[in-house]
């Protein structure tokens, strides 16, 4: 019998994937505390609970490794009254020899992304058993905090049990209304169209590797590996019209990265200071513009990240090669500080350098791999930030290169 693959996939569930999901379920209702139900609901009954969810778009989705289905999430509503529809609750099951694995890491983050590309606004966890460290530090690591906890509550197995209550802000949150207003004569009405048609697949080694890097930052990972082969010729176009080259800082230092630019401003620095110009001056040109593949991916990981309609203008491309690094420094010549930075690794893996709002506070050192993306604001827009000198080794696809795009909204 060949060994297991590594790899998982996350998909959207099918009718098919039913008996699974229900044997799952299964599982967790006779053994388990994670479900306050005691009898294990019939294949038909899940049946009727994913088509209600699917009827109203609601995502339901499933891991699946070696052709066989090893754990289930999907997202539903937190309370059936109307003006709690932007709220989602989020319910998570792994078959028994999936725990541990990263398969939970992978599910709840590919469902974080679903929900908020479908325009919600909140998500609750409620975990049964505050005994239940493993799924209360699971949502913790992705951004949820406690907000309460229910006492003895319920009553399984023997004991009184609690529910711990989690939430997470998805997309802008409360800093903004819906994207629809809500029509109190039509409580059914349709919510707008998820932001993508299909979920593409997701592998777990990638998912399994998100995190938090502080409020309002994130690391998301993989994300660009799908599209970095179409990423890589883009850059190479740009560079034809806007050649990389060694800026010098305001003190006459030359940097050791090869720097470029796309977008309508393009990010400089001489011996007059940092700042954005909308012309290249090595050849008084206007710098290349953004192309539509690099705007979507950034618009798509800000939107998971918790910042929706983020709109570019500036695009830094940054060339690094062995031995080069990026001194810790803030991104503080943009006019809105209230913009995001996502910062999109292709090529040789890097070490990503994240401090704090002062120079001074503790810097960790967090792996960078091909397809990585990190993004920050809120809080921690101002952190510092910066790369580790770069490691031997080679590329597929770039050679004995590191490529960096930095999207950031400079007007």
């Amino acid at each position: 019998m060949p060994p297991a693959s590594p790899i998982a996939t996350i998909r959207a569930a099918h009718t098919t994937d039913l008996p699974a999901i229900t044997a799952i379920y299964a599982h967790h209702v006779l053994h388990g505390c994670a479900s306050f139900e005691i009898d294990p609901p019939s294949t038909e009954d899940m049946t009727r609970r994913m088509d209600a969810l699917r009827a109203r778009d609601y995502p339901y989705l499933v891991a699946e490794q070696d052709g066989a289905l090893i754990g289930y999430a999907y997202a539903g509503p937190y309370h059936p009254r109307v003006a709690y529809r932007d709220t989602v609750e989020d319910s998570i099951y792994l078959a028994p020899e999936a725990a541990g694995r990263g398969v939970g890491t992978a599910l709840l983050g590919a469902l974080i992304a679903e929900c908020t590309a479908r325009g919600y606004r909140q998500m609750m966890a409620l975990v049964g058993d505050s005994a239940n460290t493993p799924s209360i530090r699971l949502h913790q690591r992705h951004g949820f905090r406690t907000v309460g906890t229910l006492q003895s509550v319920g009553y399984k197995h023997g004991r009184w049990l609690d529910v711990v209550l989690l939430q997470r802000a998805l997309g802008s949150g409360d800093r903004t209304p819906p994207r629809q207003a809500l029509n109190p004569k039509d409580p059914d009405m349709p919510r707008p169209p998820p932001a993508t048609a299909t979920l593409p697949g997701l592998d777990l080694q990638s998912c399994m590797r998100d995190r938090v890097l502080g409020p309002g930052a994130m690391l998301l990972a993989g994300r660009a590996r799908a599209t970095a082969t179409e990423l890589v010729a883009l850059i190479e176009a740009i560079a034809r019209s806007a050649p990389f080259r060694r800026m010098s800082t305001p003190g006459g230092r030359m940097m050791s990265v090869a720097m470029t630019n796309c977008g309508a401003l393009g990010w400089v620095s001489d011996s007059r200071g940092y700042r954005y110009m909308s012309r290249d001056p090595l050849t008084d040109l206007p710098w290349p513009a953004i192309p539509a593949a690099f705007a979507s991916l950034a618009g798509q990981a800000a939107a998971e990240a918790g910042y929706p309609d983020f709109m570019p203008d500036a695009c830094l491309i940054n060339r690094y090669e062995p031995g080069t690094r990026l001194t810790l420094h803030q991104d503080r010549n943009e006019h809105d500080f209230s913009q995001p930075i996502v910062s999109v690794s292709l090529g040789l893996p890097a070490r990503f350098l994240w401090g704090g709002l002062a120079r001074t506070d503790p810097v960790q050192r967090i792996p960078l791999d091909h397809g990585d993306i990190a993004v920050w604001g809120g809080a921690t827009r101002l952190a510092h930030h910066g790369i580790h000198p770069l490691a031997e080794g080679t590329n597929a696809l770039t050679g004995r290169t590191r490529l960096n795009l930095t999207f950031r909204r400079a007007a």
